[in-house]
């Protein structure tokens, strides 16, 4: 099987990204700014090789994560400017000599409230989305998102194809067996599969459970056994990428350098700071056709 022919939305993506080459920047400083970001946008996108399947079921969790980071980002500005208020009262008084504790309290108070929404529940709020999409992709495509956001993205753009290669290929292996020698051979053939995966850095061992994963291939495998040969063909796919492995842990916790009440904040992954945007959402869109 090509690497050309596994994925119909990367073919979409890239038809995408040659036209989008061929769009004449002006030298307007926002016009760059955006272009640079859709093209961002769309080579992270790309690179995860989505199937039809994950583009339908990733489409409505982006329009309500989209919709929810809108209406915290409204209470952080509305926050924000009643912050500027008080201490825009408060610079008054210490002109006049008069300052008062109600409004530097009230000020200190509404600092606080800002920097709670912007680094505690807008992050919350999206990781709520993130835990959600991470259960939709395969073990093989987090191994790229976080390469991604390791600032290396070049180097985790073969993850996807190659562990998907390595899936058409274990199911033609699994459909040429014989019924003796695929009884005999197919979980080792599926330890052989996740192993080799591991060893090549495809995916992150600790996010594996290797005796669930071993038996739910073998179960994918039985099915893809059972189709008929033009069954198998149009559905090949999405077996190939069922057949990818699953994480059963979530994605490692990140912290940055903010503290609220004394503890560090989580942060948002690069990644899924480009995911939850209009732009990824309307790429998505158009790769579903609406």
């Amino acid at each position: 099987m090509k690497k050309a022919d596994m994925t119909s939305s990367k073919k979409i993506a890239l038809l995408c990204f040659a036209c989008l080459v061929m769009i004449p920047v002006t030298h307007c400083g926002a016009e760059v700014k955006d272009h640079f970001k859709f093209r961002r946008t769309l080579s992270l996108i790309s690179g995860l090789e989505l199937t039809g399947k994950q583009v339908s079921q990733l489409l409505p969790i982006l329009q309500e994560a989209v919709e929810e980071k809108e209406k915290v980002e409204k209470e952080i500005a509305e926050a924000k400017q009643n912050s500027i208020d008080l201490y825009e009262s408060l610079k008054n008084e210490l002109r006049l000599q008069q300052p008062t504790e109600q409004t530097e309290t009230a000020a200190n108070r509404s600092h606080g409230l800002v920097r709670y929404l912007y680094n505690v529940k807008l992050v919350d709020v999206l990781l709520k989305y993130e835990s959600r999409i991470d259960k939709i992709l395969t073990a093989d495509q987090i191994a790229y998102l976080m390469k991604f956001d390791s600032g290396d993205p070049i180097q985790g753009l073969n993850i996807v194809d190659e562990t998907k290669t390595r899936s058409y290929d274990l199911m033609e292996s699994a459909r040429s067996m014989s019924s003796f020698d695929y009884k005999r051979n197919i979980y080792k053939s599926c330890t052989d599969f996740l192993e080799s995966c591991i060893h090549d850095g495809l995916i992150d061992k600790e996010t594996i459970n290797m005796s669930s994963e071993v038996e739910r291939m073998v179960s994918l495998l039985n099915r893809a056994r059972e189709l008929s040969y033009s069954a198998y063909k149009k559905s090949m796919e999405e077996l190939a990428n069922e057949l990818c492995p699953r994480c059963n842990q979530p994605r490692p916790a990140e912290y940055g350098t903010q503290y609220f009440h004394g503890s560090p904040t989580r942060i948002l992954s690069k990644t899924s700071r480009i995911l939850f945007t209009k732009t990824a959402l309307e790429i998505i869109k158009g790769m579903t056709g609406t």
